[in-house]
């Protein structure tokens, strides 16, 4: 007999969770709470890890497929004064607060690149 396609997964998925549920009920039940809250806990921890291991070689701009559509345009803004975007891929909105954002970083970063060249 054929199953439909969401009794075959369900069997298959069953299976499975049957073999999980007899495993931890061989365990007592402290230790099998203490393990599963140890184990989410080590989960979020390799996953924050993983997450910001390498967020200083991004900055200051998140590396992001979409970076470049709104980054440059919002730097050419800056460099040239001129509030056309001249690029429509996504809406202008994203653009000028880019634009906002990068000069109260500019103006923030402004006396430590004095110091520098003084």
């Amino acid at each position: 007999m054929l199953l439909p396609i969401g009794q075959g997964i369900y069997r298959k998925y069953m299976f499975l969770f049957n073999f999980i549920h007899s495993l931890m009920q061989r365990l007592s039940e402290r230790f099998a709470l203490r393990g599963c809250v140890l184990a989410l806990l080590a989960l979020c921890t390799v996953c924050f890890y993983l997450r910001t291991a390498h967020i200083a070689r991004s900055l200051p701009y998140p590396q992001h497929v979409d970076e470049a559509v709104i980054a440059n345009p919002a730097g050419d803004i800056l460099r040239h004064g001129d509030f056309h975007p001249r690029d429509f891929r996504y809406p202008s909105l994203p653009t000028y607060l880019a634009v906002a954002a990068m000069s109260v970083g500019f103006v923030a970063i402004a006396p430590e690149l004095g110091a520098q060249q003084g």
